[in-house]
């Protein structure tokens, strides 16, 4: 039991370290460049792909 807990907490961890949303500077560049798109998009067609890099813009 006790390397099953110390397996699962180490996993944890590797999850909270590989989310970038746990970094201070991160977060705080992601807000910016959020706000950015948001005040552009209005305007250009194509600016919407950039607020959501991954799915397909028509």
């Amino acid at each position: 039991m006790l390397l099953f807990n110390s397996t699962k907490s180490f996993f944890n961890a590797l999850s909270e370290t590989g989310n970038p949303m746990n970094y201070d500077g991160y977060t705080k560049w992601y807000n910016q460049y959020a706000a950015y798109v948001k005040e552009k998009k209005s305007g250009k067609p194509g600016i919407k792909c950039h607020q959501q890099p991954f799915k397909l813009c028509r």
